[in-house]
C-alpha cells in the first residue's frame, strides 16, 4: 500500500498540512498499538506496522522534495546512492554561488542569486507539482521531476552550509 493509498489521496506533491493532520489523527485512532493491548500478539504487530507506516506517510506527504522522490522511487525513476549526472550549465551556476560562498560575499546576494537559480529551475515542474500526479505522469515528466530534485538537492546544499 503506498502512502497516498494509506491517507486516501490522490497522489501529488502539494498536500495542505491541516488535511493530512486530520487523516493523520484518524489513521493513528485507528492503527496505533495502544488501542490494542488486548489483542493478541498477531493482531498487535500488525498495528505496530500500520501506525509506523503512517508516521513515516506523513513525514514524507508533508515535504515537498520527500514526497517528489518518493513518486519517482514508485515508478522506479530513482535509486538510493544514484549518481544522476546534471547539467553542465547548472553546475557552472552552481559553482560560481560556491565561490561567493567562498570569498564570504554578501550573503544577501549570495541568497538573492540562489533563489533565482532554484526559481529557474522550478520553471519547467512548477505545473507538474502544483496537480495531481495521476497516471498521466510518463518517462518524461519524470524525467523532468528527477532533474528538479537533484538540482534542488545542490542548492539547498549550498545554502544550508
Amino acid at each position: 500500500m503506498t502512502h497516498f493509498e494509506l491517507f486516501g489521496v490522490a497522489p501529488a506533491f502539494n498536500f495542505k498540512k491541516d488535511e493530512l493532520q486530520r487523516k493523520y489523527i484518524k489513521l493513528q485512532k485507528q492503527y496505533h498499538p495502544d488501542y490494542y493491548g488486548q489483542a493478541d500478539a498477531g493482531k498487535q504487530a500488525e498495528a505496530m506496522l500500520l501506525s509506523t507506516q503512517v508516521n513515516q506517510a506523513l513525514k514524507i506527504l508533508q515535504q515537498e522534495d520527500a514526497c517528489i522522490k518518493y513518486v519517482l522511487q514508485l515508478h522506479n525513476f530513482i535509486e538510493e546512492e544514484e549518481k544522476y549526472q546534471l547539467d553542465p550549465g547548472f553546475l557552472m551556476e552552481v559553482m560560481e554561488l560556491s565561490e561567493m560562498k567562498l570569498e564570504e560575499t554578501d550573503a544577501g546576494a549570495l541568497t538573492k542569486q540562489s533563489m533565482a537559480l532554484l526559481e529557474t529551475i522550478r520553471q519547467p515542474v512548477e505545473t507538474l507539482l502544483q496537480n495531481p500526479v495521476g497516471d498521466n505522469f510518463g518517462p518524461a515528466e519524470l524525467s523532468l521531476l528527477k532533474a528538479y530534485y537533484y538540482q534542488k538537492k545542490y542548492i539547498d546544499r549550498l545554502l544550508a552550509n
